[in-house]
């Protein structure tokens, strides 16, 4: 559709000729624009997210989306398989965060859970920190509680309470059985996915 020419999810030389085109003509929305583009891409063009998100920095009016412009260059790292990028990306989205709240991201709760499942001890320390000053309730999506429950979990085997290492599993384990869609317009959004089994895993081995 006309109106989707900054969501395009495939890129090659002609989208990209009307995509900076149309862009060259938008004003007060020219930011969003890059952000929700590169945003759209990360899955099959992580690159040009990349690209994008650089664009973005470099040309941007105001700070309203360098969060979720971060969080894009995280998930654009991870895919291009850059572990290290990809936690600064998310630490610089935090900070971004934190400067406007109106603009937030699942950051807080994907940065702990990536170091945990990566077992980056030098980051333990900070994503405790992370998820001591984040907690998640029950307005959350299944997938944010799933995340921050095994985060909690796996950081705290290192000297942690066994009860509270077991209850955190346990507590994970059930987000991700939930299978009613926490939003009724997209039947998997929220949900804990295949993706995960690996973790689901290791939480189960750690109940025992």
């Amino acid at each position: 559709m006309a109106d989707d020419w900054f969501r395009n999810s495939v890129w090659d030389e002609e989208t990209a000729r009307i995509f900076y085109t149309k862009l060259a003509r938008a004003k007060s929305q020219r930011d969003q624009y890059l952000v929700i583009q590169a945003i759209t891409l990360v899955d099959r063009h992580p690159e040009v997210t990349l690209s994008l998100v650089e664009e973005y920095f470099k040309t941007r009016r105001e700070c309203y989306h360098d969060a979720r412009a971060h969080s894009a260059r995280a998930e654009a790292h991870l895919k291009l398989g850059d572990v290290r990028a990809a936690i600064a990306a998310m630490k610089a989205a935090m900070l971004a965060e934190a400067a406007n709240p109106g603009f937030r991201t699942s950051c807080f709760v994907d940065l702990p859970y990536l170091i945990a499942r990566e077992s980056i001890r030098e980051e333990y320390p900070y994503a405790i920190q992370t998820l001591s000053t984040h907690p998640v309730d029950d307005s959350e999506p299944p997938i944010h509680k799933f995340k921050w429950h095994a985060a909690k979990s796996v950081l705290s085997l290192d000297g942690g309470n066994p009860e509270t290492v077991r209850h955190h599993a346990k507590l994970a384990l059930a987000c991700a059985q939930q299978r009613r869609p926490w939003f009724t317009l997209r039947a998997k959004l929220g949900l804990v996915e295949s993706e995960h089994d690996k973790m689901i895993k290791r939480l189960r081995e750690i109940q025992r």
